[in-house]
């Protein structure tokens, strides 16, 4: 199978370093399932289609199936092979199937089988009427405690269905995947699931890489993160804003606001359009290196564009300019920052009255201490230990 991870050379140099002596995102071992080829038309956004699909739907036979269960003392009505007949029935219909399935699952005599779930998965996101209803199934498949196949299993079984159907393959099916299992908090499986995606050569959905990305960095699996974004780029997708404010934060809760600053330089560079979000951010970025004409000539950007810096944009660029024991430049983006409309914050006024401190100019500090005071801020021990 051809790999898509061949563009490495596309990589920011930073991030190779990562990614030089590639490794499995999973933290553990799979067992290997044998592999359906993949189909081999070229992937877009919203669906795959094939020219090796059948033309014409393949009959469903319980005895061609190896791995479903016996169904001598069932309910002959509800075994496998009638449930997937009668779905395909509805094929055109996915409401009815809904219905159809609805009527059958809670039945002590249904067969329930990965088969199954994955022909009504793509006969759901077949009709924009029931997307959601996809998203739905497949959230409640799927718990918390680990339960149900392990990915590459039902990623296979969707590839196969589809095949064995004649449905198109829709990546909407794969994309609802990956983020129901991000949802339930089991991320090496979401993880496994978007390593499987890419080698079955189904591009996920740059939303849903985001959802997968943010939820690494909160969690501080930064080197799992890392290696996502590294494999989204080699495939030639650098994402969005959401992708660069996603980055933006991993850098800063790995202390390293230099890589911040060059990744935010590098979006810029590609072209990402970049919203208030990923300039407040980068703001924070650039205090931490510390380079506060970056820092500086970032406010006057998003004013530019119309944006107004956060009262957290503000108190961290004032409380940068006060450690580089620049006053007048503190007070100046006070003064700025009270015209926008933002209220001088208990953090903010502390740094000030640490500026004047250091100065010795201790009765300004006591004049912004009392007016604090007087808008109703109440001083913390922080505030107490600036001025003793």
């Amino acid at each position: 199978m051809k790999s898509p991870l061949k563009n490495l050379s596309s990589i920011p140099p930073f991030l190779l370093r990562y990614f030089s002596s590639p490794k499995h995102l999973c933290s553990h071992p799979q067992t290997p399932i044998p592999h359906t080829p993949n189909p081999t038309a070229t992937i877009s956004p919203e669906k795959i289609t094939s020219d090796s699909h059948p033309t014409s739907k393949q009959p469903f036979s319980d005895s061609e199936n190896p791995h479903l269960p016996s169904s001598s003392s069932e309910d002959t009505s509800l075994t496998q092979t009638h449930v997937i007949n009668t779905l395909l029935s509805h094929k055109n219909d996915s409401v009815s199937a809904l219905k159809y399935f609805r009527s059958i699952e809670k039945k002590r005599c249904f067969v329930d089988s990965i088969d199954g779930l994955c022909v009504l998965l793509h006969i759901l996101v077949g009709s924009s009427q029931t997307h959601k209803h996809a998203q739905y199934l497949l959230n409640n498949n799927f718990g918390s405690d680990h339960s149900g196949p392990a990915p590459f299993v039902f990623l296979d079984h969707l590839v196969d269905t589809s095949k064995r159907f004649d449905f198109e393959l829709n990546s909407r099916a794969f994309n609802y995947l990956l983020n129901s299992y991000v949802r339930v908090n089991r991320f090496d499986d979401a993880v496994d699931c978007f390593n499987g995606m890419l080698e079955r050569d189904i591009v996920p959905w740059i939303p849903y890489m985001n959802i997968l990305l943010t939820a690494l960095v909160r969690r501080s699996l930064m080197d799992k993160a890392r290696e996502l974004y590294g494999k989204m780029v080699s495939i030639g997708v650098r994402g969005d804003c959401f992708t660069v404010y996603a980055m933006m934060r991993a850098f800063l809760k790995e202390g390293k606001p230099w890589e911040g600053e060059e990744f935010f330089r590098e979006a810029k560079t590609q072209g990402i359009d970049l919203d208030a979000a990923v300039y407040r951010i980068s703001i924070h970025v650039a205090c931490r290196k510390p380079d506060l004409n970056m820092s500086t000539e970032l406010l006057r950007k998003m004013e530019g564009r119309g944006w107004v810096p956060s009262e957290s944009s503000y108190t961290t660029v004032i409380g940068a300019f006060i450690k580089q024991g620049n006053l007048a430049e503190a007070l100046r983006l006070k003064d700025e920052m009270l015209s926008s409309g933002k209220p001088l914050n208990l953090v903010a006024a502390t740094s000030l009255m640490k500026g004047y401190c250091k100065q010795g100019d201790i009765d300004q500090a006591l004049d912004l201490f009392n007016k604090i005071k007087d808008d109703g801020l109440a001083p913390n021990k922080v505030t107490y230990t600036v001025l003793i």
